[in-house]
């Protein structure tokens, strides 16, 4: 299928000329969507996955980055036409979540028992692949059991993780660490997974506050991955954090701080090449906390995630872009919780933003 022409802009970005797109040392490769460059997902043959890149010319000039970017999923729930929502919106690549360990077992399942070969999901990720979508796979987050603290080795785990690329195609996974895992036998299995199958290794990390970082249980495996020499994105969690003053400021100052951590835990040479291995997640409206993401706030990372070339933008989660539920107090799993049109976040992550005007700014009521 030939390659959709995308040239997404972010407002107020500059365009800085330079003879690459970004720090050799830069990590992810799937799902990008750049000026005149488009990655197509990879297909699983066996446990091995390959990658296809097609690369085609925009007609006009867009401040846009060379950004990966990802809305989350949760299949706790129904599961998002995402090939209707790739149409709508231009995002080709999302972040499937959470594997999970069947029974307390070595065995991954999706939240609420789905099992990895689930027919539902195969026929939407089939459709999304046919308009030439791809996925990563994320493993831990919030709740359930555990994969890493089931698997008693590191072959057992790596296994998990080559069973779910494998079934999903998937070229990316994602270690969401929430809770206190063994962090040298995790590391191992990822090194292993990297190593026997190219995929690419985030590890998204809870983040304490703007200026405290991440929570040690990520730095500890970040430590073991630096041991092994596994080139990985730490993706930070900005969201559900004690902050004081303003929203935005702090979730800027907190990507800032995450970035200084990835450059002295891995010992790169400068700040640029550590926020090519860094990565923000935000939630879109309202947070555990009560605190409100709005949809310029979402814009304003948009463009400072441009103007450093960081390696990854994301939020949670895409079941949640719309405003189904605007007013709501409590933090629910299907709607953010302030008025907004539908796939409003989502837009975002591609031009800035793509809502109607009297969205732009989103709201907390």
């Amino acid at each position: 299928m030939a390659p959709r022409r995308q040239c997404p802009g972010v407002p107020g970005a500059p365009v800085t000329p330079g003879p690459h797109a970004g720090p050799p040392s830069r990590p992810i490769r799937w799902g990008r969507t750049r000026r005149g460059t488009r990655a197509r997902p990879r297909a699983a043959v066996g446990l091995a996955l390959a990658v296809v890149t097609v690369v085609t010319a925009c007609s006009a000039p867009s401040p846009a980055r060379d950004i990966p970017v990802a809305p989350y999923v949760y299949l706790g729930s129904r599961v998002p036409d995402l090939a209707a929502v790739t149409r709508a919106t231009s995002a080709d690549s999302y972040v499937l979540s959470f594997l999970l360990a069947r029974d307390g077992g070595c065995d991954p399942v999706w939240p609420r028992g789905r099992p990895l070969a689930d027919p539902e999901l195969s026929a939407v990720l089939r459709d999304l692949r046919a308009v030439g979508g791809s996925v990563a796979v994320a493993s831990g987050g919030a709740r359930g059991a555990y994969l890493e603290r089931a698997c008693a080795t590191a072959g057992r785990l790596a296994e998990a993780y080559r069973a779910a690329l494998a079934v999903t195609g998937a070229d990316r996974i994602d270690i969401d660490v929430e809770r206190k895992i063994p962090a040298a036998l995790v590391a191992e299995a990822l090194s292993r997974t990297r190593s026997s199958t190219g995929a690419e290794v985030t590890v998204t990390a809870e983040v304490l506050g703007p200026r405290r970082g991440l929570a040690p249980t990520a730095t500890a495996l970040l430590r073991e991955l630096a041991r092994r020499e596994v080139e990985v994105t730490v993706n930070a969690m900005l969201m559900n954090f004690s902050f004081e003053g303003d929203r935005r400021a702090a979730l800027v100052e907190g990507a800032e701080t995450v970035a200084a951590q990835v450059q002295r835990l891995f010992g790169l040479e400068d700040r640029e090449r550590a926020f090519a291995r860094t990565g923000v997640t935000y939630m879109v409206g309202r947070d555990d906390t009560g605190a409100v993401t709005t949809l310029a706030d979402a814009v304003a990372l948009r463009s400072f995630a441009a103007r450093h070339r960081i390696g990854f933008l994301g939020f949670w989660s895409l079941n949640r872009d719309n405003g189904g539920c605007a007013g709501r107090v409590a933090t629910v799993a299907h709607c953010s919780g302030i008025a907004q049109d539908d796939y409003a976040f989502t837009r975002s992550l591609i031009a800035g933003s793509a809502a109607g005007p009297h969205r732009a700014g989103g709201t907390g009521t």
